[in-house]
């Protein structure tokens, strides 16, 4: 066997013995010598007890970082009983472990100025110094393990100085707590910054908020999530709120932890507490402008990782009265033609996402009423919309937001329009036809149409009662044609008809009327060959009238009786008297003569 491979087996053995064995065996079995010698060094081998190696002892200890006032958790590996010893700036911690295997240590740096078992689990602790008087400080800190007093792993401990808090104003609702709220307030809390009004104003009634964001600054390491008045004041946490601007001849009001409460949520990055000041019993008075301050302190002597007493925080806020206002589109009078639907905006300094309820009332003997639910935007609107198609009309009736009636009352009144009007089947004369009793009781127009065109308008018209109404057309009609009137409402109150009005309303129906209009008859003339015949005719009947007796006639007698004149008859005797007269003067002139 060669020296490399004998040195490289598990077993110890004496080389010069087994040689010496196996020559002897050779040659007591010459005929057999492999054999033997295979089975001399089995047995050589066999019967050599082998020798155990010695076990090197092994540890292992990783790197930690942690915040001051933290827990932080150290893993420590360990082939056998072993010391985690952790040491930096004067302090000295030694915790032991039996056995082998992985042990873990829960350090609380928070709790490092009390004695080991306060704030050590895992292992024995035991400190090898006198207690500290604050927590752990910032630093490195070394962790070694050593296994029978010889150092097997290092690591290292880094505690991080606190940050600083910072701390921000604004409102929960008061009425949060009243009804299920869903948990402490903390989330329903809603900031100045968040809401973005500009202004630290919070509304009498509500709860005025002062968050404290913990910003790794450790204040939230001895609690467990939540907190309550008594855990932070346990702490040394002081809280207090006090008047900076008291009325004249009077002394600040201030309120302390007795008067607040407390809504956490510590742990992790976001770790942050909210006190909460209800300012229900405030009385807003003259000659102040309610400005109030909210100071947190600490005492150090409750609280490991400060030493001195010092205020931590100061904010400040200015409490007003909550203030609502309304406006209705399109007006607090409602005519039929404005859908019967008004529209409700406000504005308000209550808090987003507050709930308010607009509604109107009609009292006895025909009782109802209109409501619509509105939530407050970020910016401080709202909205509501109220149908008012099962009113009966005319009739007027309040409007407000529930809770704040003496701010946003309105009268809100539904008025009633009424029109008729009467269209005979005529004939047009002189371009227009006529529309007959015509009741107007809000004014406006008239609309003739026919094959769905407007052949004729008139307007805008007064208010009227059983008037008649020339409307001329605008386009002639050739043949009878069916034409209908309707009474149109000026709803836009602009004078001019267009789109915006509508006709006025008989129940569902427009107020309208259909006649059969006929077109103009065709003007009939004279010709003037006729009037000239005429007038030649009476020229020669006076002509030959004129022949037949060369007397004047008669002039005209008037008559007493009253007539406008003429020419009298003669009376029968008359006529012979005349005749008899006229034969004697023929006579005296002679028959040549005649």
């Amino acid at each position: 066997m060669s020296e490399s491979r004998r040195d490289t087996l598990p077993y110890l053995y004496d080389r010069a013995e087994v040689e010496s064995e196996l020559q002897s065996a050779m040659e007591r079995t010459r005929f057999a010598p492999v054999v033997v010698a295979v089975v001399l060094v089995a047995a050589v081998f066999a019967g050599v007890a082998p020798v155990a190696a010695s076990a090197q002892p092994s540890a292992s200890v990783g790197d930690y970082t942690v915040t001051r006032g933290e827990t932080v958790s150290i893993s420590v590996g360990h082939s056998g009983p072993a010391n985690l010893t952790i040491t930096g700036g004067g302090f000295e911690l030694l915790v032991g472990f039996g056995g082998s295997g992985t042990s873990t240590v829960e350090l609380d740096t928070y709790r490092s100025d009390q004695k080991a078992s306060a704030f050590v689990s895992g292992g024995a602790p035991d400190m090898m110094g006198p207690p500290l008087d604050e927590a752990l400080q910032p630093g490195e800190y070394v962790l070694e393990v050593t296994i029978d007093e010889e150092t097997e792993a290092y690591g290292t401990l880094t505690i991080l100085p606190n940050g600083e808090m910072t701390s921000q104003t604004g409102a929960l609702p008061g009425d949060y707590f009243e009804g299920d709220g869903g948990g402490n307030g903390l989330g329903a809390v809603q900031t100045h910054a968040e809401i973005g009004r500009g202004n630290d104003n919070v509304v009498v009634g509500d709860y005025a908020a002062f968050v404290v964001d913990e910003n790794d600054s450790g204040i939230g390491a001895p609690f467990d999530r939540d907190a309550s008045v008594d855990d932070l004041q346990g702490e040394g946490f002081e809280m207090r709120v006090e008047e900076l601007d008291p009325e004249p001849n009077t002394n600040e009001e201030t309120y302390t932890a007795e008067d607040v409460r407390v809504a956490a949520n510590f742990g992790g990055d976001d770790g942050q507490f909210a006190v909460l000041w209800d300012t229900s019993g405030i009385d807003l008075g003259a000659g102040s402008n309610h400005t109030y301050g909210f100071e947190l302190a600490v005492d150090e002597t409750k609280n490991p990782l400060f030493s001195e007493n010092q205020t931590l925080l100061t904010e400040r806020v200015t409490l007003v009265d909550p203030s609502v206002s309304i406006g209705v589109e399109p007006g607090s009078t409602l005519a039929p033609w404005d859908d019967n639907q008004l529209r409700v905006h406000g504005e308000t300094n209550l808090l987003p996402g507050t709930a308010l309820n607009v509604r109107a009332l009609k009292e006895p003997p025909e009782p109802h009423l209109w409501q619509d639910d509105a939530s407050v935007t970020q910016n401080g609107s709202f909205t509501a919309t109220l149908e008012f198609t099962d009113a009966s009309r005319p009739t007027e009736f309040p409007l407000w937001v529930r809770n704040y009636e003496s701010q946003t009352r309105h009268t809100v009144r539904l008025t009633a329009a009424s029109a008729s009007l009467l269209f005979p089947a005529q004939t047009v004369s002189n371009g227009s036809v006529t529309v007959e009793r015509v009741t107007l009781s809000r004014g406006g127009f008239l609309r003739l149409t026919a094959n769905n065109s407007t052949v004729g308008t008139a307007g805008p018209l007064p208010q009227m009662t059983n008037g008649s109404v020339d409307v001329a057309l605008n386009a002639s009609l050739d043949t009878p044609t069916n034409v209908t009137a309707t009474a149109i409402v000026d709803a836009d109150g602009d004078g001019v008809l267009d789109d915006a009005d509508p006709a006025y309303e008989n129940g569902s129906s427009p107020v309208a009327d259909t006649a059969l209009v006929k077109p103009a008859a065709p003007a009939t003339t004279t010709a003037p060959e006729n009037n000239t015949t005429t007038a030649q005719t009476a020229t020669r009947t006076t002509e030959r009238t004129l022949a037949v007796s060369d007397e004047e006639p008669l002039a005209p007698v008037a008559n007493n009786g009253g007539s406008s004149g003429g020419f009298v008859p003669l009376s029968p005797v008359t006529t012979l008297v005349a005749v008899a007269a006229a034969l004697l003067l023929a006579a005296r002139r002679g028959p040549d003569r005649l």
